[in-house]
């Protein structure tokens, strides 16, 4: 039979409740460290382990917070999850994690999970917010908090976080016309996330270009799905198929981890790089930094964005009943090493 919190709180000479207080890491517990101490102590020698579901039938609360992802596989993600959970973890709150891979139906099963499973806030990224505007809005049960990365619902009580891709993007577009380069790709398609759509991104990047009579030729404009299997072979049929008068000598890929694709395309089909191909990416992953070619990217400061998502989230689910809230962080390129001049 496995120790009973009675049996720690004998152990340590506490009561009960004050056990229950400290292993949960209820944020009302104000025992003395050399108390806490001991409960700990005892706990890990009698091998005890909280039952959270249980106290959660008991009061209504399960400690526990929701993220919801497209894709594991881009450590964007991993990023932001590890940022979350070191916020939540002095709250005596514990993090799970939802994967939707990337599919739309698999988004909306992930969303109807998430509502009916015990937890007491969402952090979510959605694939296509509106979506799920009547399951959210029609199922959320009353005591459940959420903080959305990216657009929210008019008068939900919902806040959102957002990125403000537009300064990064047009620095990226200045850096590859300074350099010289005139004929510009774009790699973009679906990329979740908390900056703006990747139609509205991709209209932006082509109000840019026309801003500096630099037009985005159509056959410049290469679609791919999020991963970086997609990009490259995306990239490789459009280095074989286009002619290379016309192909871009830079490109401008709507998240780093496809423009990994586009680097080992653009390496495998024999261009050097930056020499022959210049190449941008949007997020500044970790690894982008230690790439054998450094990545040039469009950061923004992620910390701080999920800190703030976080902190909203535990202040709504403590009863904070201040107006719906909407944050926007900016964005800035960071050069590395593979943008140069354009070739001759």
């Amino acid at each position: 039979m496995p120790p009973t919190l009675k049996e720690v709180a004998k152990a340590a000479g506490v009561a009960p409740s004050t056990a229950s207080g400290i292993l949960t890491g209820r944020s009302d517990s104000w025992a003395s460290e050399s108390t806490r101490k001991r409960v700990l102590d005892a706990a890990n020698k009698l091998g005890y382990r909280a039952n959270r579901f249980a106290r959660g039938l008991r009061t209504g609360t399960f400690q526990t917070v929701g993220l919801l992802v497209p894709d594991l596989l881009n450590p964007i993600y991993t990023v932001y999850a590890r940022a979350i959970e070191r916020v939540l973890e002095p709250a005596g709150y514990s993090l799970i994690v939802e994967e939707s891979k990337a599919d739309l139906e698999g988004e909306k099963q992930a969303v109807r999970k998430l509502l009916s499973s015990q937890v007491d806030g969402l952090l979510c990224f959605f694939m296509d917010y509106q979506a799920h505007y009547e399951t959210i809005m029609n199922n959320k049960p009353k005591s459940l908090s959420m903080v959305f990365f990216g657009e929210s619902y008019p008068d939900s009580g919902i806040d959102s976080i957002m990125i403000d891709l537009a300064r990064g993007t047009i620095e990226a577009v200045d850096e590859l016309i300074g350099l010289g380069h005139n004929r510009i790709g774009l790699l973009h398609g679906y990329h979740p996330g908390p900056g703006r759509g990747t139609d509205a991104r991709l209209e932006f990047f082509r109000y840019e270009m026309a801003k500096r009579d630099i037009p985005l030729s159509e056959e410049n404009i290469i679609v791919s799905g999020p991963t970086v299997e997609e990009a490259y072979e995306q990239f490789k049929q459009y280095l074989e198929q286009t002619d290379p008068d016309k192909r871009a000598t830079a490109v401008f890929a709507i998240n780093d981890i496809i423009a990994l694709g586009v680097m080992r395309a653009a390496k495998d089909f024999g261009l050097s790089l930056p020499q022959d191909l210049s190449i941008i990416g949007v997020d500044n992953t970790p690894l982008s930094h230690y790439l054998p070619i450094s990545l040039t990217t469009v950061s923004y400061p992620i910390k701080d964005i999920s800190k703030t998502a976080t902190d909203f989230l535990l202040a709504r689910m403590k009863g904070d009943d201040e107006p719906q809230r909407e944050v926007m962080f900016s964005s800035r390129l960071i050069r590395r090493e593979s943008t140069a001049k354009a070739p001759e």
